[in-house]
């Protein structure tokens, strides 16, 4: 056969792991000891369900205490009313000075004061004692639970309670050689993408491709993509690791049958005919797989005749009479 440009569909794999569209890490707002968990590790949770209960006594009092404090500092604000009530007449009659009134007024002012940060305090209060039930903010799956009841949950730890990823879509991201894609290109002309589970077996559903990156690293010369696959069994949880397969046009590459190919260590090669049909082994560098074909990226061009059949019987140097392939 001799060699010339051709046009094939080559499937191209990389590594990925999978991520939820979101994963968010559940954190204590107040701390005290955890009194109740009320979910198991790994299981599926709903937006607003209960997760963990910190125990509310210390911030129940708070409420309390709030509360009394509001209503002093209401009292103040009535008693600083009334006496503006009182005093306004009696400057009016000139029975006491000026003085008397501006002091009621700002005492008053000093009051409305008073009961706005009571208030505000109250509110605050009830918000920490709703923070003591920590619900899901989210659908989704529970991760691997890093606290036990009794422990003490503690605002500042390092470590999350649990964290849930959302129900929904499943993000694949891979880079990609710029020389296979490019930034530029609209997302929609690029193939789908299936993804072969780390046990092997191929997922049902195609992945969409978009790019999470339109920079091109200037490192390593790829572009991050991600490959969008549905979820909806939830067969598919966050962490998982496999395999993106996509198909890829290639034109005008050298394409060689893997018939025509040996082994030579770790060498592939194949056998060419010179000008006087005489044999001579050549290795050849391979790019990618199309079907039953090798995309030769090195070692062939145009032009070039190489041995289809009997390449076994074929020593170095023979001269054979050809019968090409059309």
């Amino acid at each position: 056969m001799e060699i010339a440009l051709s046009d094939g569909i080559v499937e191209v794999e990389y590594p990925t792991q999978l991520q939820s569209q979101q994963v968010i890490e559940i954190r204590p707002r107040v701390e005290g000891a955890l009194e109740k968990v009320f979910i198991k590790e790994g299981a599926h949770v709903n937006k607003g369900e209960p997760l963990f209960q910190i125990n509310p006594d210390v911030y129940q009092q708070q409420v309390l205490s709030s509360r009394a404090n509001l209503y002093a500092a209401q009292a103040k604000l009535t008693n600083a009313e009334y006496e503006v009530q009182k005093v306004s007449p009696l400057v009016e009659k000139n029975i006491v000075s000026d003085y008397e009134l501006k002091s009621a007024n700002m005492n008053l002012k000093v009051a409305q004061a008073g009961v706005e940060q009571a208030q505000a305090a109250l509110e605050q209060a009830n918000i920490n004692l709703g923070y003591t039930t920590i619900t899901s903010p989210i659908s989704g799956l529970a991760s691997s639970i890093n606290i036990r009841e009794g422990a003490l949950v503690q605002v500042m730890s390092q470590t999350p309670l649990t964290t849930i990823s959302a129900d929904g879509d499943m993000f694949a991201y891979f880079s990609v050689s710029e020389r296979i894609v490019s930034p530029n290109e609209r997302p929609e002309h690029i193939p789908k993408a299936r993804l072969r589970l780390a046990t092997g077996e191929l997922y049902s559903e195609l992945g969409k491709l978009d790019f999470a990156s339109g920079i091109v690293n200037p490192t390593t010369g790829t572009v991050l993509l991600k490959a969008v696959f549905p979820n909806p069994k939830r067969e598919l949880s966050t962490g998982s690791s496999g395999t993106i397969i996509i198909p890829f046009e290639v034109i005008d590459v050298v394409l060689v049958p893997k018939s025509a190919t040996y082994q030579l260590l770790d060498k592939t090669m194949v056998v060419t005919l010179d000008e006087n049909h005489a044999t001579r082994s050549q290795v050849i560098a391979i790019a990618a797989v199309s079907g039953d074909n090798y995309v030769v990226s090195d070692g062939l061009k145009p032009g070039d005749v190489i041995v289809l059949e009997g390449v076994s019987k074929l020593r170095d140097g023979q001269t054979v009479k050809p019968i090409f392939k059309f």
